[in-house]
């Protein structure tokens, strides 16, 4: 292979790995999904003509008043860790159920039509995407969380995913 080949080659890759916000292994997500989860989401796309600071108020004014946190959910239609994220979470009843339970999720949008920088100033920088903010129902930041922290292989890791979401609930009364 000539080194004008192998250039162009190592150079699509390192494009292809920036273009998912970090060094995971890129894969197609799973096809299928088992769950209906149309209730899971209080905002369920990654719309860049959607206000995430509208959304983010409503979803906490929603917390208050069914005793969830918010997670907000950072990343777009374009990363493909994104969709591996959803077809997991559809995939696996007990982690949906606990989500749904437990936080009210917003998706929020950040892609080369609207990266959403004045929203995303409030919080941490994000080392890849999807990520998740946890905030509790006042809207104070709990958790920055890193989800390649929760990954195994090209999909997730149940036993961690679920103890995210565990660790990261509202305490109930008699907990």
């Amino acid at each position: 292979m000539n080194r004008y080949v192998l250039f162009i080659v190592c150079a699509s890759l390192l494009i292809g790995i920036a273009a998912c916000g970090s060094q995971r292994e890129m894969t197609s997500p799973p096809a299928t999904s088992s769950i209906d989860t149309s209730n899971l989401y209080f905002v369920a796309a990654y719309d860049p003509n959607r206000d995430p600071f509208a959304d983010q108020a409503a979803a906490i004014e929603q917390a208050k008043q069914s005793g969830r946190y918010v997670l907000l959910e950072i990343g777009g239609d374009w990363c493909v860790w994104c969709h591996i994220l959803e077809d997991y979470i559809a995939s696996n009843e007990d982690i949906a159920t606990a989500m749904q339970a437990n936080f009210v999720i917003v998706k929020v949008n950040v892609s080369e039509e609207n990266q959403n920088d004045a929203f995303m100033a409030q919080y941490p920088q994000v080392a890849g995407y999807p990520h998740f903010y946890i905030l509790d129902d006042e809207g104070k930041l709990l958790q920055s969380q890193n989800t390649g922290e929760l990954e195994q292989g090209d999909s997730y890791n149940h036993d961690v995913f679920l103890s995210f979401v565990n660790k990261w609930s509202p305490k109930k009364p008699s907990e």
